[in-house]
């Protein structure tokens, strides 16, 4: 994939190189000259940014700017230019800048990457809700002494033995804010907190690293580039399914007039303001807000204080300093509170100096002037990024005596009392000043003095060996891996704080920390790799840019009339901003811009996109037969050659549709004949569902076997054993070109399929598989000549040879062997791989949710039994059942963006003018998750189907197979097996995950053609 990757950013660098001009400065600060595109690539490197904006300062001045690719970033060193700024102008610079890391994720929501109205709104509401748990009180003072308690209690248990501090102070810190958010501590092992701990520190990890920073320069590029960046957007996406199940629990429970959390408050306000189309609060803002609240106040105090426990390790006589100042003022039967600290200038003036020399956000989050704004002398224009270099205001020469050495006589004055400093700025400054920053600085003294007091940290070399320089330095500072050990003092009792807790505390076991050796070699392995990122990207650029120049000919002729999008590139069109890791949300969010129609470039090829129910429902309904044509995929294509039921067009497709439909009907395809088929094979599936034995099994190729059968029966006029090698072969070659499909490989091919052809790569598997399966089907064909009787049909496939016979003197007939062998491949494979990835995703979704599988269970055995199979009839009486297998179907959307179109005449959509043979994608997943139509259309909500009085309701935005004349011929097939194959297995068995609830996650293992479900295991055992 490395050849394939490195080929498109090159071609990406080298097409933006002849596009791009330089924009004109006007009056920003100066700086160094860009190039195109790279910026000043060249003089920032992507290992150490920090240090390289840091020299640059020296040169061009505290305040400077600088080029992050194409884009403009003014950059502030030193105390008094940033104090200037968030301080002295913080109205004019309390924006937030773009950071595509969090961006691609929030989506500029929640409270941290907010702007605007929005932010203000959410900010007071988030300040006022945070008071009122106690935040900055007496109150949180209580949470963090018991949860100090329970960590003491797990550092006890380490025996002096060797061991990583990082995880059980992540699981201590998270817990504070946790307890906040929602209403309640975890256990230590509770997989939830150890989930939520994993992704967080993974993040950060990646986020510090140079992975991240060159993410955050290229966002477009790198989505196209393998590596350790890719995790980012997995972890957010499974952190907010965690959040949003929680918040699922809470409206569940919840109580308008007695608030329990953050999250109660939260809902409260959602109701309140229900009516107001204007409101700030709803959902995705939620678990927005909820994820900033978690990550900010589990990763930095966390971070901190391992950092502090380098420094004082490295500077014993700086630790028994502070054990000394602890056992004058506070002695060891109690453990120290916050009344404690002004009595301890010392211990208070080494905890800030920690802060100040760990600098834990080192370049802040950027931040963005609201309107033009004068800044010393300059014009900076509204919507500027702006950098704030806390790190340099920490390490400022005219503001601390020797910045680069840990001092705390920093915060000393000459009488010994603690002193404060103006350029003290670990939370920030002005108005985007950290939420969290009292309860950070509570937690940093409450636990640093607990764990001072009951224990002295140990080193496991000399402490002249600790290296305190960071791992990685991008977003965070992030210290490096270490090992220590805790030594008690002689005869120590343990202090007490009392209070009355129903939660104890469990054994620390290594067994869950993923932060062991192996990830700290992987952690190390992200640090150095990441460096290669920026060297040689040049290497072959001037070729290609020679090479490119002869095929300079953009599209401005051919753009037309379509419909507006954004601007193409030669030869790439719209590459950069439809990121092949889910083109379908890409897509999503051009059109929240561009609006419902829109075109994009796919290469040189324009595409027309609809997206969202009324557009679909405008389109493919409204006017049908205009939009009935299909749109040409290269990948199909090269195979069918325009042939088969499902890629050809015109005459020949009404042909064969007309004659698919009634030999599908004569065969039982939505009669009781084929529910007979159905049951069948929903029987046999059930038995090898029992020989598993209560075993994890991956479910995949027993439900392939048992939807193809079905599909079989009706083409070949028979079934096919479950342990058949050829069959298990032929399921094999459709399940592997599906994934291929779905993946980068597949989308790339059908952008640029001249220039794969050429390139080694997966997708070339997908043309012998082809191969291999029209010799299967060929075989087949051979042999229903060989045996029927004509005008005696037993199965399609004798149907489709008389009709050969019939037409055989017609020279423009459509019914060839050819087309029979491209039409039985078309049923084949829509009859098998599109039911079989829904079932897939249905059991993956029942196992995420096993109170939705309880609930369908319960109905099951109040409507129909156990002594009978469900069938088709008791639908009617199964509301829930069926709301949810629809919400299934509407929440996974298996082919998100659908099969292409192609317009047959000219016509008129929504006031634009679009031509005969306009390719057009309906996106398909937008009307899934139009919000217009579908509550909460992110989160997996059965009652999306469901009436007031709990009976099943349809909905028109509800279009798996598509709407309009190009809807599936399938569909009553797939919603019968649906239907049949799921309730029979909820009637035998109870399913159950092979691990823990928390590890499984419904992100698509990939996403193009199909959203192709992550491989899983369960197991299944008899009720």
């Amino acid at each position: 994939m490395d050849s394939v990757m490195l080929l498109f950013l090159l071609l990406a660098l080298a097409c933006l190189l002849l596009t791009l001009s330089t924009r004109s400065k006007g009056r920003l600060p100066p700086g160094p000259k860009p190039l195109p595109f790279l910026g000043n690539l060249l003089q920032l490197r992507s290992q150490d940014m920090l240090t390289s904006l840091t020299k640059l300062s020296k040169e061009y001045g505290s305040v400077f700017t600088v080029h992050l690719g194409p884009k403009q970033v003014v950059v502030l060193s030193g105390y008094q230019a940033v104090k200037e700024a968030l301080v002295d102008q913080g109205d004019e610079f309390s924006g937030r800048g773009d950071y595509p890391v969090f961006f691609n994720f929030t989506k500029g929501n929640g409270i941290a990457f907010s702007n605007g109205e929005r932010w203000k709104a959410l900010r007071r509401f988030s300040v006022q809700i945070l008071r009122n748990f106690g935040m900055g009180k007496r109150s949180i003072e209580e949470r963090i002494l018991e949860e100090g308690h329970f960590l003491l209690a797990e550092l006890r248990k380490t025996e002096g033995e060797p061991f990583d501090p990082k995880f059980v102070l992540s699981r201590s810190v998270s817990n504070i804010i946790c307890s906040v958010i929602f209403g309640s501590r975890f256990d230590y092992e509770d997989e939830r907190l150890l989930t939520i701990i994993s992704l967080i520190n993974d993040n950060f990890q990646i986020m510090s690293s140079p992975w991240g920073e060159m993410y955050n320069i290229f966002p477009s590029l790198l989505d196209w580039i393998p590596g350790p960046h890719r995790r980012l957007f997995k972890n957010f996406g499974r952190m907010k399914d965690l959040i949003a199940c929680s918040v699922r629990d809470h409206q569940a429970t919840l109580d308008p007039t007695s608030p329990r959390d953050f999250i109660d408050c939260f809902l409260t306000k959602m109701a309140q303001e229900k009516q107001d189309p204007l409101s700030h609060f709803y959902m995705d803002t939620l678990l927005m807000t909820t994820h900033n609240l978690l990550f900010g106040g589990t990763e930095t105090v966390g971070t901190t204080l391992r950092h502090a426990f380098l420094v004082l390790m490295k500077y014993p006589e700086v630790q028994a300093r502070v054990q000394e100042e602890i056992d004058r003022v506070v002695g060891r039967a109690r453990l120290p509170s916050l009344e404690d600290r002004t009595a301890m200038p010392y211990t208070d003036a080494v905890i800030h100096e920690v802060q100040r020399f760990a600098d834990v956000i080192p370049m802040n989050l950027p931040h963005r002037v609201i309107r033009d704004t004068a800044f010393r002398g300059f014009l900076i224009p509204k919507g500027t990024d702006v950098i704030t270099l806390l790190n340099t205001v920490h390490y400022d020469p005219t503001q601390f005596l020797t910045p680069q050495k840990f001092n705390p006589e920093h915060f000393l004055d000459a009488n010994r009392s603690f002193k404060k400093s103006p350029a003290f700025m670990p939370f920030s400054a002005g108005r985007r000043l950290c939420l969290g920053e009292s309860l950070a600085r509570m937690e940093l003294f409450l636990y640093l003095t607990a764990i001072l007091q009951s224990f002295t940290l140990q080193p496991l070399g000399a402490p002249e060996d600790i290296d305190l320089t960071p791992l990685s330095t991008g977003l965070g500072n992030v210290p490096r891996p270490f090992q220590m050990s805790l030594r008690a003092p002689a005869g120590y009792q343990c202090p007490t704080f009392a209070f009355h807790s129903s939660v104890t505390t469990s054994e620390y076991d290594s067994k869950y920390d993923p932060f062991q050796t192996a990830n700290r070699e992987e952690a190390w392995a992200i640090s150095r790799s990441a460096g290669t990122m920026s060297v040689g990207l040049l290497a072959l650029l001037l070729l290609l840019v020679l090479t490119l120049a002869r095929y300079r000919r953009g599209a401005r002729g051919a753009r037309g009339a379509l419909p507006p999008g954004p601007a193409p590139l030669p030869l790439l069109g719209n590459l950069l901003q439809l990121r092949s890791r889910r083109r379908d949300h890409a897509l999503m969010e051009l059109s929240g811009r561009w609006g419902p129609v829109f075109t994009v470039w796919l290469g040189r090829r324009p595409a027309v996109v609809l997206c969202g129910y009324a557009a679909l429902r405008d389109a493919l309904v409204l006017q049908a037969d205009t939009f009935s044509g299909r749109g040409a995929l290269a990948v199909f294509d090269r195979f069918t050659q325009g042939n088969g039921i499902v890629f050809s067009n015109g005459p020949r497709w009404l042909t064969l549709r007309n004659f698919t439909l009634g030999a599908l009907k004569e065969f039982g395809l939505g009669t009781r004949t084929v529910e007979e088929r159905v049951l069948e094979e929903a029987a046999c599936l059930l038995d090898e569902f029992q020989a598993t034995a209560g075993v994890p099994f991956d479910p995949r190729r027993l439900l392939d076997n048992a939807v193809s059968n079905v599909i079989c029966s009706v083409v070949f006029g028979n079934r096919y054993g479950y342990g058949d090698p050829e069959f298990l072969r032929l399921l094999d070659l459709f399940n592997d070109n599906f994934r291929i499909m779905s993946s980068r490989w597949g989308e790339m091919y059908n952008i640029f399929p001249s220039l794969l052809d050429w390139l080694p790569g997966p997708h070339h598997r997908i043309f012998r598989n082809f191969a291999e399966l029209r010799v299967f089907i060929s075989e087949h064909i051979q042999r229903h000549r060989q045996t029927r009787q004509p005008g005696e049909p037993r199965d399609f496939i004798d149907c489709f040879l008389d009709q050969i016979d019939k037409e055989q003197q017609d020279a423009e007939s459509h019914f060839q062997e050819e087309t029979l062998v491209m039409t039985t491949h078309n049923l084949f494979f829509g009859g098998t791989e599109t039911t079989s990835t829904t079932l897939r995703y249905g059991l993956l979704i029942l196992l995420k949710y096993p109170e939705v599988a309880a609930k369908m269970q319960a109905e099951l055995d109040a409507v129909v039994g156990r002594a009978r199979p469900p069938v088709q009839a008791d639908r009617a009486r199964l509301p829930y059942t069926n709301a949810v297998l629809h919400e299934i179907q509407r929440f996974i959307s298996v082919l998100p963006l659908g099969l292409p179109r192609a317009l047959t005449h000219d016509t008129h959509l929504r006031g634009h003018f679009l031509p005969k043979g306009t390719f057009v994608i309906p996106l398909l997943t937008s009307a899934h998750r139009d919000p217009t139509q579908f509550k909460d259309p992110d989160c997996f909500n059965p009652t999306n189907f469901l009436d007031d009085k709990g009976e099943f309701k349809s909905n028109e935005a509800f279009m798996p197979f598509a709407p309009g004349k190009r809807m599936c011929l399938g569909a009553g097939l797939a919603r019968s097996e649906i239907f049949l194959f799921l309730t029979a297995i909820l009637q035998r068995f109870r399913l159950l995950p092979a691990g823990s609830l928390g590890n499984l996650d419904l992100t698509p293992q990939y996403t193009g053609l199909g959203n192709v479900p992550p491989t899983f295991r369960l197991r299944v055992v008899a009720r």
